[in-house]
């Protein structure tokens, strides 16, 4: 059986509340796994209809809620506004806060970069010079039209 009633009291942070039944009654504990998933904040004042039934420590709660086509006061909708408006700001926030860590973080690495540079290449040529053996003087082609025959070695003479 299904009941109507309004959202008295909300805690964000526990994510429980209480619903004061349509007509008086005692006020029923609530669970914000009880609402639907629509990922919309319950808000007091909000009109619900809702299910009873024992909990595990045996008192009575609201499951199954839906929200009514009333969706409450106009003060309540703009909480919720204000709140999703302020989840967005601190998104926005974190991520400028975010790039301008990197771009610092760049520039702090490209000035060091700087710094270090001549003192690095030198060490870098050094240790290039210790490793690299020295090449071979290149050997020169003489004119194939101008070159002299070669001598036969003195073992191929007869």
């Amino acid at each position: 059986m299904r009941f109507v009633g309004t959202l008295k009291t909300w805690d964000d942070d526990q994510g429980m509340g209480t619903i004061e039944p349509q007509g008086g009654g005692q006020g029923l504990f609530v669970r914000i796994s009880a609402f639907p998933g629509d990922a919309q904040m319950p808000h007091v004042g909000e009109a619900l209809s809702f299910e009873v039934e024992l909990s595990a420590s045996g008192r009575k709660q609201a499951v199954r809620v839906r929200r009514q086509a009333d969706t409450g006061s106009s003060a309540a909708r703009s909480r919720t506004a204000a709140r999703a408006a302020a989840a967005n700001a601190q998104r926005r926030n974190w991520m400028v806060g975010t790039a301008v860590a990197v771009l610092l973080t760049t520039v702090g690495g490209l000035a060091l970069m700087r710094h270090y540079e001549p003192e690095a290449s030198a060490k870098f040529a050094a240790l290039n010079a210790e490793l690299k053996p020295e090449a071979p003087a290149p050997v020169q082609q003489a004119d194939k039209a101008h070159a002299k025959p070669a001598a036969k070695p003195a073992s191929l003479k007869h």
